[in-house]
């Protein structure tokens, strides 16, 4: 759903945006690595569908689990986003848990164009998070987030401030994810 400060055309509150991703994950020694498709779908018209190809590589075992993770769109835009990131989890009695991350994001000209309506690439953004979660079953996990992120780039901060959306968004995001 989507509050008034991205979309002030009568979509607030609306369904906006529904996700589908496959993520394959393993373990290779102390490396996490993971690979997967992400598919974006715009319900009320808000933005174009897409879909990305993405990888990532982690440490769980360090302290602050720091990670790599590479996203390359692969239909609409072309473009790439980089994210350097850390994390650190809590567990909450025997069904709930609690990670709290943050990141720095780079993106590419093409995915700035597209995103921030900027021709700027570079290092374009802030984010911290706290994902709270319950274990439905032992495959399967429903995950409540909140997150904000600040855009970094004045020229990506000029070009979203140009077509009236915040460059520091707060979003609430439901998810359920289910593993093999």
């Amino acid at each position: 759903m989507a509050g008034d400060a991205v979309f002030p055309d009568g979509q607030r509150h609306d369904v906006t945006e529904i996700d589908l991703l496959l993520d394959h994950a393993r373990a290779f020694g102390p490396v996490a690595a993971s690979v997967g498709v992400m598919s974006y779908h715009f319900p009320n018209g808000v933005g174009q569908s897409t879909l990305e190809l993405h990888a990532g590589v982690a440490l769980p075992d360090v302290l602050l689990a720091p990670s790599l993770t590479l996203i390359a769109d692969v239909d609409e835009i072309g473009g790439m986003y980089a994210s350097a990131g850390m994390r650190h989890g809590f567990a909450l009695g025997e069904h709930f848990a609690l990670d709290l991350r943050g990141a720095l994001g780079w993106v590419s000209s093409d995915q700035a164009e597209d995103y921030f309506f900027s021709e700027s690439g570079g290092l374009a953004d802030a984010l911290v998070a706290a994902d709270l979660s319950y274990a439905l079953s032992e495959r399967s996990r429903l995950t409540l987030t909140l997150a904000q992120s600040v855009l970094i780039d004045s020229a990506l901060r000029d070009g979203v401030e140009g077509v009236g959306i915040d460059p520091t968004p707060t979003w609430v995001a439901f998810s359920l994810g289910w593993t093999l």
